[in-house]
Order: C-alpha cells, then structure tokens, then sequence
C-alpha cells in the first residue's frame, strides 16, 4: 500500500490583521478628535502615530511578500493601482464637496495623481502623507527588484539595516541643521521592511540560529527607531513634536504589531474584522466628514457621533460598490 503524498505547505493566514487596520484607522480618527487623555498622556503618547506606525508594518508585512512571491512589476503596478485609486479618488471628490476653499482647483487636479507631495503640492485631505510614504514603497520596490532582487529575499537583511542608517543619518542631519528633514520616510521604510522580516520569520522552519539572526534584528530596529526619534525630534518644527512622545509612540505601535501577529485569534472578531475591511475608505474620509459635522454641529458629542458613523456607513458603500469591484478588475486583468 502506498503512502499517501504530502500535502503541500500552506501559507499561515495571520487572522488578526485585519482587525489591526480597523483599531489603527480607528486610532487615527481619534486622534484627529484632540480630546484630552491627561497632560502626560497628551505629551507623550500619539494615538494616530500608533495607528500609522501599525499601517506600515501590515504593509510591509503583507506586501513585500506578495509583490516577492511573483516579481511581475507591471501586474504588482496594475493591482496596486486598482487597489488605491477608484477609493482614493472618490475621498478627493468629498474633500472638494465638504473643503471645497481648502485649495485651488488645479491643485485638486494634482492630487489626483497621489503624486502631490512629490513636487511640493499640498494635500486635499492632510493623511494623505502616509499614502505618499507607500507610494514611495512601491516605487522601493520596484527599483530594488530591478537593481537586484536579492536585497528583497534572502538579503533583505542588508536592505533593513540600510534603510535604518539612512534613517540615523537623515536624523542627524536634521538635528546639526534644525532643518525639516523628512526622517519619516527613511523610517517607515525600515519599518516596512522589518514587517516583512517577521513574516519570513514566522513562516521559516523553527531554528535556534534563526531565532538569534531575528532577535538581533529586532534590537537593531529599536536601537534605529530610538536613535532616529532621539536626535530629528529634540526640536518642534510643528505639530508638538517631541521627542518622547514620538519614540513611545513608535514603541507602542511595534509592541502592538507583536500583540497582534503572536496572539493571532486577538483581533478575530466581526467587528474588527469588518472595521478592518473598511479600514482604507475609513481612513481616508474621515477627517473631511469629521470637519464638516463639528462645523454644522455645534454639539460635540452629537458631531462626533454623526461623524463615526457617516465614515463607517460612506466606507461600507465605497468598499462593497467601488473597492470590491475594483480589486476583481485588478485580478481578471493581470490573471
């Protein structure tokens, strides 16, 4: 009789990911509350940055993998293009309906191209930054694999220590000229690429010196995050930046992501996991419906209420009639 054959490996499905978008997004839509958590709290602790800090390592953790898995950069350009932009126009089209005197018209027509940022265009909706930074991922991407896809699978290593000394070195840079240098940049790279470490990690076969090689990458990471807040945030530029409050914010957030990818049954419930499927419309049109409610609404509460649950109902829309549809047309064309 014969054995029967092995069944093939399959892939681990992380459960909780999803729900981290949705608490990320849900981070982010209340720091843009300004309430008051305490004057310590307020000093040191930035719930957006926390959600952000949560979205580039679920990018990196999902992303790099995939776009490795295949190397097809046209196909990766295509489903990345269907995957953004159909939502990300329809949160320009609210921007110019609820903050139409926010900028020039042409200036919308820039936006259009997610590209704003690259030649010094302001944004429509000012969280767009962060889809500038994954953009710029992309982009990484791409080049990398062109250059020499080693350095985006078994020397993506040297990739991640790259990034975290370029990040030290626009830091320091940053804090001799006291100029605002974009240290987000090079970090949230770093960041990307460690998500994507944890993921190789997690899916390799258990060894005592694979263990070692991954913790020492972990202490690297926060020795770059630490060195990197420490030396561009000991100056405001804006926004209250400082110091502590951007280094326990990183901190959190990466503590947070380990929560999430170990206790991978954490965040597998119905509600984060729909919060989580809509976590992208969410995110990007919550702050023009949130300002348009506490403009017309003079009762706080009341505003905040209407405004939580106007994201969740626009977002559920946009994601069943335009995301979902989108993302098939994404696939049907690069199958």
């Amino acid at each position: 009789m014969n054995a029967p054959a092995p069944k093939p490996k399959e892939r681990k499905h992380f459960q909780s990911i999803e729900g981290a978008r949705g608490i990320a997004s849900l981070l982010v839509f209340v720091s843009h509350l300004h309430l008051s958590m305490g004057h310590w709290l307020d000093r040191y602790l930035d719930l957006g940055k926390i959600g952000v800090v949560l979205f580039f390592l679920i990018s990196g953790f999902l992303v790099l993998p995939s776009f490795v898995s295949r190397f097809q950069v046209i196909n990766f350009a295509i489903r990345r293009f269907f995957r953004l932009y159909p939502v990300y126009w329809l949160s320009i089209l609210l921007a110019i309906a609820l903050m139409p005197d926010s900028l020039a018209w042409w200036e919308y027509g820039v936006n259009v191209t997610m590209m704003q940022q690259f030649i010094g265009v302001p944004n429509a909706i000012s969280v767009y930054w962060t889809l500038t930074i994954e953009m710029a991922f992309y982009f990484f991407l791409v080049a990398t694999a062109l250059v020499d896809r080693q350095y985006l699978t078994n020397r993506l290593w040297v990739t991640f220590y790259a990034l975290g000394l370029a990040s030290v070195a626009i830091a320091a840079l940053r804090y001799q000229t006291h100029y605002k240098l974009p240290v987000a940049m090079p970090l949230a790279l770093h960041l990307m690429t460690y998500g994507a470490l944890l993921r190789r990690n997690l899916e390799a076969t258990a060894d005592p010196l694979r263990r070692i090689r991954f913790f020492t990458l972990t202490a690297c990471l926060a020795g770059f995050v630490t060195i990197s807040c420490m030396l561009a945030y000991s100056f405001a530029v804006k926004y209250d930046e400082n110091m502590g409050k951007y280094l326990l914010s990183y901190c959190v957030g990466i503590l947070s992501f380990f929560l999430v990818v170990y206790k991978d049954q954490f965040l597998n419930r119905g509600l984060f996991v729909f919060l989580g499927k809509i976590s992208y419309g969410f995110y990007v049109f919550h702050l023009p419906i949130l300002l348009a409610c506490r403009d017309s609404i003079s009762n706080s509460l009341l505003a905040i209420t209407l405004a939580l649950t106007s994201t969740i109902a626009i977002s559920f829309l946009a994601y069943k009639y335009i995301e979902v549809p989108a993302n098939a047309w994404g696939r049907k064309l690069t199958t």
